[in-house]
């Protein structure tokens, strides 16, 4: 017979894995274009879309441009785009999705 002393505690480990899939739909927000730090042709965004992707404020984003983090364009009409390429966070995920495309 078992005495209340001599029971064994169970342990119960829960591993929750998250996947998010951020989808922007925002017209004349994105595009292909030769970023001018890189010399290549890489995907710009908006400022907002870039923070978005960075899960950073849109002022870090632009913080990141003052600071010469991140490589950006300006059109003629004043419209700011970022490089993605040159964002940490996204030129890494940006590789692994043009391996897996290749």
């Amino acid at each position: 017979m078992l005495t209340r002393g001599n029971k064994k505690k169970q342990r119960t480990e829960v591993t929750i894995e998250k996947q998010e899939l951020l989808i922007i739909r925002e017209p004349g927000s994105s595009a292909w274009g030769l970023c001018p730090q890189c010399g290549i042709e890489v995907r710009l965004v908006s400022a907002n879309q870039a923070a978005a992707l960075a899960g950073e404020s849109t002022r870090a984003i632009y913080r990141w441009i003052e600071d010469g983090m991140v490589h950006f364009t300006e059109t003629s009409e004043g419209h700011l785009f970022v490089c993605l390429a040159s964002i940490p966070q996204i030129g890494a995920i940006e590789d692994l999705t043009e391996q897996s495309n290749e």
